[in-house]
């Protein structure tokens, strides 16, 4: 059984991978990023919680015939990570979930010192 931590990570890296040709266009052609970095937060959080819902269903008391079911496919492919990571998965999906944080962190500051050295023009 896949620990929530990696569903969730999975989320996050499958927001990423979304939002990544935008960020890139964007930091390229030096455009103001804050915008574009706000909806990639709130994309990469709400697809990792879009990705563990049937964690959520499973705690609030549904059985886990009804979590498990290949319908819960829908949700960032549920089944299939936890079959596929059936040794639990919570190490892992912890160092992905603090990757990806460092990643949004450690991008944000640059673009922060980025934009500090920018010539202001008159």
């Amino acid at each position: 059984m896949a620990h929530v931590t990696l569903h969730f990570s999975l989320g996050m890296a499958v927001a990423t991978a979304c939002m990544a040709p935008a960020l890139r266009t964007a930091w390229e052609n030096r455009t103001p990023l804050a915008g574009l970095f706000k909806r990639w937060f709130i994309f990469c959080y709400l697809l990792g919680i879009y990705a563990v819902v049937p964690s959520l269903l499973r705690r609030m008391g549904l059985p886990n015939e009804m979590c498990d079911g290949w319908w819960m496919n829908l949700f960032l492919f549920y089944p299939l990570v936890k079959k596929v990571f059936s040794f639990g998965g919570m190490p892992l999906g912890g160092a992905v979930m603090f990757t990806f944080f460092a990643l949004q962190y450690g991008i944000t500051v640059i673009a922060i010192i980025r934009q500090k050295r920018k010539p202001h023009s008159a």
